[in-house]
């Protein structure tokens, strides 16, 4: 760990050289030629949207062996400020990459069912920890090339779910861009989970993909997850989509343009929410 990690919060990604097999961490034992040990049951890895299982059913799925040992560490904390993860003696969780990208596709995509044990501050509290580079490098898993191509689109693809089941029902539905007390976006008239839904693209690291050698198969599962995203019938949701785009606007102009177009093509009952769009199109967000 290098001296630019000392004033945040411990890496605890427990992250291994490529072919270091370990044990209790659901391989067969096998390596494939990428050097990287096979997954549990790699053939439950889907890619196709419509193949990702809704909350509530896991038939047909073995989930990854340490998966409940995953939630616990991410999401099973007290609420506090400032938050378990700057305890230096904090908990840890140690996976290869591999294993943290898998568990992090099972998360969201089972977010609606299996984070309803945990409160809404806990679930924003957890996703920010999990999301963002600044307080863990959890998420730099998800476009590692250490890991196959395939388990990491089907962690993004996993983000629709993550919005269509958890943010969707738990989420008010308020523009957290607006930043107001009083009115119909107060503030204080929020959820606890409504900061990740609006943030999420802000702050992972799948904001920034310019030369990474998969480039253009995460760029284009990442912009169907906001066009997704951007279909749900959730103001916060459809927010939070338009958010994503402009985050990405710098790197992919013309791509957010037609993106942005379609939407603004279509009959947009919140004038707010247009004009978040529009401003999206051009890049002009925080």
């Amino acid at each position: 760990m290098g001296s630019s990690d000392v004033a945040a919060p411990r890496r605890r990604s427990g992250w291994h050289p490529p072919g270091l097999i370990r044990s209790g961490f659901g391989f067969r034992g096998e390596v494939h030629p990428a050097g990287m040990a096979q997954p549990y049951r790699y053939s439950r890895v889907r890619l196709l949207d419509d193949d990702i299982p809704s909350a509530g059913s896991h038939a047909g799925w073995e989930m990854h062996p340490r998966y409940e040992e995953w939630l616990e560490f991410v999401f099973d904390h007290p609420v506090s400020d400032p938050a378990w993860y700057w305890d230096e003696d904090g908990p840890e969780f140690e996976a290869p990459e591999m294993d943290q990208a898998i568990l992090i596709g099972e998360t969201f995509t089972n977010a609606g069912r299996d984070l309803a044990r945990f409160s809404d501050a806990q679930v924003n509290q957890g996703l920010w920890f999990l999301s963002s580079p600044a307080l863990s490098d959890y998420g730099f898993s998800v476009k590692s090339e250490t890991v196959p191509l395939e388990i990491r689109l089907a962690a993004i693809r996993g983000i629709y779910p993550l919005y269509r089941d958890c943010f969707q029902r738990r989420c008010a539905e308020k523009l957290s861009h607006l930043d107001r007390v009083g009115g119909r976006n107060d503030l204080n008239l929020r959820t606890d989970l409504n900061p990740i839904c609006y943030m999420f693209w802000d702050v992972t690291p799948l904001g920034y993909l310019k030369g990474h050698a998969d480039e253009v198969a995460l760029r284009d599962a990442i912009f169907g997850i906001l066009e997704q995203t951007l279909e749900l019938p959730h103001l916060a949701c459809k927010e939070a989509a338009i958010h994503g785009y402009g985050e990405i606007q710098y790197y992919y102009p013309e791509k957010v343009k037609e993106a942005m177009d379609r939407f603004l093509g279509t009959e947009i009952a919140d004038e707010d929410l247009r004009t978040y769009a529009e401003n999206a199109r051009e890049g002009r967000i925080q």
